[in-house]
């Protein structure tokens, strides 16, 4: 995992974990997901998070991107604690600094707008907070995909989808 600074940096931004905690509900009970997770990522680290399935790599994501709030604990991402910002902060958050992209190829594109449109769509909140942005199709060259910029996403094989998800 490595953050990307909102100017474009490839310095990246820190995460702290401290502590947290995560349970879901499930037919009237608490599954705990997460229990006392540490951590800390420096600007720029990379990270690979390792495990069996259910171990909760998935829903540790899913908190450092703030899409889901810790039951315990406290999370930093630079300097913003996740916990305290409300749902719009966390939509701007996401816009500029920090991206999720899911497992599930169908779940992070719009199928029937080209990969270049899916792009452009999701620049939308850096544009609005003006923060600078790339042309779509030349940022999808840069990644080796300008041969798929004017495709529909339906069209293309899953590894080109979720490198279209990578790029936007």
């Amino acid at each position: 995992m490595t953050m990307a600074e909102p100017n474009g940096n490839s310095g990246g931004v820190s995460v702290h974990v401290a502590g947290v905690v995560h349970l879901y509900e499930h037919e009237g009970s608490d599954i705990v997901a997460l229990r006392g997770v540490d951590l800390d990522i420096k600007a720029g680290e990379m990270v690979a998070l390792l495990g069996p399935s259910g171990m909760g790599k998935s829903t540790l994501l899913r908190l450092l991107a703030g899409l889901i709030r810790p039951s315990a604990g406290k999370i930093w991402v630079g300097d913003a604690e996740l916990s305290r910002m409300q749902p719009k902060d966390l939509q701007e958050l996401r816009a500029t600094e920090v991206s999720y992209v899911l497992q599930e190829t169908a779940h992070n594109l719009l199928p029937f707008a080209t990969a270049a449109q899916n792009v452009w769509f999701a620049q939308q909140g850096a544009r609005r907070r003006r923060r600078p942005t790339l042309d779509p199709v030349d940022l999808l060259g840069l990644l080796g995909l300008a041969e798929v910029a004017h495709r529909r996403v339906a069209e293309l094989p899953r590894g080109e989808q979720q490198q279209v998800a990578l790029a936007a």
